[in-house]
């Protein structure tokens, strides 16, 4: 437990300096739960990354099964909004031609939740 709860801490660690790239969000979650689109970034990709490799490898042993499966959504929810960013932000510059690339990592944004 003191394993996922660092890793939860040490996404949130970067969440202040990131620029946002949605303008406006309508947030479709309870706001505790609610991550912000701050979290999606590179060190905290590659540290859900590395968290993920530790469960597979079964270095971090959780005292329930539900444990478990929080900490990998989480991971993988990190990763996934991480993508989709990278495509927004190719988008905004100009070097990739999926049109929907913003409205997808946006949409995402506004229903991306923890899970504990």
């Amino acid at each position: 437990m003191k394993i996922y709860l660092s890793f939860i801490l040490f996404v949130f660690s970067n969440h202040l300096l990131a620029k946002n790239i949605c303008d406006e969000l309508s947030i479709k979650v309870e706001l505790e739960y609610w991550t912000g689109e701050e979290v999606f970034n590179k060190e905290d990709a590659l540290k859900a990354l590395a968290h993920l490799t530790n469960i597979i490898n079964d270095e971090i042993k959780f005292n329930e099964s539900i444990q478990r499966e929080f900490a990998i959504i989480n991971s993988q929810k990190v990763i996934e909004g991480y993508l989709l960013k990278q495509e927004a932000l190719l988008k905004i510059n100009g070097s990739l031609t999926n049109v929907g690339a913003k409205n997808q990592f946006c949409n995402f944004v506004e229903t991306a939740i923890w899970v504990d």
